[in-house]
């Protein structure tokens, strides 16, 4: 296993044999492709958070910002500055060559 990044409660992890990638947020454990973390990235990336904190903001939830996980019914539910340590997890800010560093990531990427 190799670490391409962490923040204060979260860890990403990727798995150059399994050609897999781990997600460590919080008590958030998630096993992910390359093209999965892509799009949970884009989709982090993309979401409007300052709409959904004034939409929910007279919600019994202590998080307001609920982002669905693709399951039925299935949401993770996050403060502010957890939704915005996510985006750094995702971000790849530290070490934006991690995944390219690796051969197996390299040939799948230029294969796509």
């Amino acid at each position: 296993m190799k670490l391409v990044n962490s923040t204060p409660n979260g860890q990403l992890f990727m798995c150059p044999y399994q050609n897999k990638l781990f997600l460590e947020f919080g008590t958030l454990f998630m096993q992910l492709t390359y093209d999965e973390l892509g799009q949970f990235s884009e989709y982090v990336n993309s979401t409007d958070y300052k709409f959904w904190l004034a939409k929910n903001q007279n919600t019994q939830n202590r998080r307001k910002l609920l982002l669905h996980l693709k399951f039925n019914n299935i949401y993770l539910a996050l403060h502010l500055t957890e939704f915005l340590e996510l985006k750094d997890l995702l971000s790849l800010k530290r070490n934006p060559n991690a995944l390219l560093n690796n051969p197996i990531v390299s040939n799948n990427i230029n294969l796509n």
